[in-house]
């Protein structure tokens, strides 16, 4: 009890510390006050902290604003407090491997903003060449964010996925912006100006999310974590995809006895269907199939049609009499040829997809043909997707979620 209620206190003092530099506390004083009535705190202890701020209704955009200032205060206890080491077959591994990797391209892109020996146009293609191996940090920071994130909303941590997320959204507007901004170095002067304005910015940042990832981020995920929550993590990675390493072989074989584990056949269960992805009501899944914005119809190995969605706007009428009818009486004789031709090649396996575009009605319709297998390879049958692309062909530009005011 003495040890819950001591740790409780600590996070309170924490608390109240930042809530202290929000309101002008210098970093220094901050510093001082940790040091005398705190002295150490894991990394624990400072996500609690940061998610009870959220929970108390501090937003995630204030915490963003501070989360530097947040990660040098605790930056000396955190490196006391650290001290996990991980097996090579671990996520965790993994992650810190290319940390190391984006820390040599930030490196190599800090002395080269200094060579002055050179001829600027070979530095200009070697900051280009440099930023554009970084971007491979997306495949790192979505990793981050589409597994681990998850799992620590569960375990009722949301702080990294408001907070750190969009620490990341920033690193990756600086990096594209550094990337475009390299053109405008037309003499050595501007190289000076380039790296103030874009490239110092960038790498501070980078640097700096390393820094909370292996201090704040992966030890709570670390402590935090079930045994079968990272082995979903080793499994989930590998769909999302590694970058600047390889993984080592005994992964790839651990990767391979799991397999049978993303093969479970699907279970109708309580009125559920269970997925390997997740479950979902039958009355769910029948709203889910006729909201989305096209036409599906399903014809099984038999060629048999076995199920259309019902949406409000289909392009092509589908009557239920045609259900449990061979496909092939279902096209007048004129294109009963390509419809033969296409089910051979899919049973076959020597396609997947056929697609055509018509103008119908003076809509832009496009349909395809799409091979159903399971995950074994074997057929199941094909699926007809029709859509009307007459609006989608008339988009430019951009409009992003980030922003729009709903």
């Amino acid at each position: 009890m003495t040890e819950i209620s001591n740790r409780q206190k600590k996070k309170e003092i924490m608390k109240d510390i930042i809530r202290e530099l929000h309101q002008g506390l210098t970093l220094e004083e901050a510093k001082e006050r940790f040091e005398k009535e705190i002295g150490t705190a894991s990394s624990t202890e400072i996500a609690e902290m940061e998610q009870a701020l959220i929970n108390d209704g501090l937003s995630p955009e204030e915490i963003k604003k501070f989360c530097n200032v947040h990660a040098m205060l605790f930056q000396s206890a955190l490196e006391k407090s650290i001290s996990e080491e991980t097996s090579p077959s671990h996520p965790v591994y993994f992650f810190k491997l290319e940390n190391r990797e984006i820390e040599r391209i930030i490196d190599s892109l800090k002395k080269l903003k200094e060579e002055k020996k050179e001829e600027l146009p070979l530095i200009k293609q070697k900051i280009n060449d440099l930023l554009n191996e970084l971007k491979g940090i997306e495949t790192h920071y979505a990793r981050k964010e589409l597994i681990l994130f998850p799992l620590l909303e569960k375990q009722g941590f949301t702080g990294p996925s408001k907070v750190m997320w969009g620490k990341d959204n920033e690193i990756r507007d600086l990096l594209k912006n550094a990337i475009s901004a390299v053109d405008g170095i037309n003499e050595m002067g501007d190289l000076e100006q380039y790296s103030k304005n874009s490239l110092d910015p960038l790498l501070e940042e980078v640097t700096g999310m390393i820094f909370k990832e292996e201090n704040i981020l992966f030890p709570t995920c670390l402590e935090k974590l079930s045994t079968n929550d990272w082995v979903e993590i080793l499994k989930e990675s590998d769909t999302v995809g590694y970058v600047f390493v390889e993984k080592p072989k005994e992964t790839e074989a651990l990767i391979k006895d799991l397999e049978d584990a993303l093969l479970e056949e699907p279970v109708f269960e309580d009125n559920e269907i269970s997925l390997p992805t997740g479950k979902l009501r039958l009355k769910e899944l029948k709203s889910i199939l006729n909201t989305l914005p096209v036409d599906i119809t399903f014809v099984d190995k038999e060629d048999k049609v076995r199920y259309f969605s019902d949406s409000k706007e289909r392009i092509f009428l589908r009557t239920k009499s045609v259900l449990g009818i061979e496909v092939q009486n279902c096209h007048p004789p004129q294109s009963l040829e390509a419809v033969e031709n296409i089910l051979r090649s899919f049973k076959e396996g020597k396609r997947d997809t056929v697609d055509f575009w018509i103008n119908l009605e003076g809509k832009f319709v496009y349909i395809r043909y799409f091979a159903v297998r399971d995950d074994r390879g074997s057929y199941l049958g094909t699926l007809e997707v029709s859509q009307d692309l007459t609006e989608i062909k008339k988009l430019e530009g951009e409009k992003r979620l980030d922003a729009e005011t709903y």
